[in-house]
Formats: C-alpha cells, structure tokens, sequence
C-alpha cells in the first residue's frame, strides 16, 4: 500500500537542503531562548530575596533594585542581538524552503497537458498557487521562527523550576498535557 507523506514530512524535504541555514538558525534561536533566561530569574530573585527580604534596609533594596536594572540593561542588547540574528537566518531558511517549492510547482505545472489548464482555468490555478504558497511561507515563518525559540525556555524554564522545588515542577509538569 503506498501512503503519501504527510504535509509535515513534505515541508521538511523542503527545509532539510538547506542544513547550514537550519543549523544557524537554531544555533541563534537557541542563544535568543538562553539569553531571555535570566530576565524570568532575575524578577524571581528580585521579587522573593531582595523586596520581601524583611531583613534588607530600604536603601539595600533601592542597590540591589539598581544592580538589577544594570544587569537588565546590560544583557538587553545581546538578546536583541540574538533575537535580530534569529529572525534573519531564519527567514533566510524559509525564503530558501518557498522559492525550492516554488521551483518544484513550477516543474510540475510544466508537465501537466493543456487540458488540464483549460479544466481549470489560468487564472484560478494562478490564484490557487500565489495563496497556497502564501500559507505555506507563513507556515514556515511561524514555525522557523518560534519553535526553538519556545522548546529553549519551556526547557530553561521547567529546569529552573526542578531547581527551585522538584515537587511543584512534577506536579505541574504532569499538568501540562490536560491543557
């Protein structure tokens, strides 16, 4: 019995020639998700040992309040930097994956006999392939463009949890998939 790939399966031939783009990508992305880190640390720290740290002066917590700012201010642009350079390799990727499939249709509608054009007319054909393809390139986007992103930190995030109390991240990990 011979089963047609699954439309997932298909776009990953697309994406899969062009490995160098990918590994860039995920490399930046990987980095944008690590470099996020430490802002969702730093409001934990900030909120449970500094602000309701009865023991600190309120001046103790006007500096360290300001150490945080600085520190903010300091890894914000390498985030930026990361996040800019994500965005860009992996658009590069997708503009690589859409024009392979472009070519790809482009192929196939050549081999396709002059009856079949005028079954279904040019114009409609037209119209069906620039919108198709449009849904596939924001498929692409989207999924190049957030997927690692969103493992990184829900991984950072659920580590840094198992850190913080093992038994509250069981639980809620185990709650995760009745959402």
């Amino acid at each position: 019995m011979n089963v047609a790939p699954s439309p997932l399966r298909r776009l990953w031939v697309l994406v899969r020639f062009e490995t160098s783009w990918l590994r860039v990508a995920a490399f930046f992305q990987v980095m944008q998700a690590l470099s996020y880190l430490p802002f969702y640390a730093g409001v934990g720290i900030l909120v449970d040992k500094i602000l309701q740290n009865a023991a600190l002066t309120t001046a103790e917590k006007h500096r360290y309040l300001v150490y945080y700012a600085l520190a903010n201010l300091a890894l914000w642009p390498l985030h930026a930097w990361f996040t800019v350079k994500a965005f860009s390799c992996s658009q590069r990727l997708v503009r690589a994956a859409t024009a392979r499939l472009r070519r790809l249709l482009v192929d196939q509608l050549q081999r396709m006999s002059l009856s079949f054009f005028t079954r279904r007319g040019a114009g409609a054909l037209a119209n069906q392939v620039t919108v198709d393809l449009g849904r596939v390139e924001a498929f692409l986007s989207t999924l190049a463009g957030n997927f690692i992103v969103q493992i990184t930190i829900g991984s950072g995030a659920l580590l840094y949890l198992v850190w913080l109390n093992p038994l509250l991240a069981a639980i809620n990990t185990l709650g995760v998939p009745l959402q």
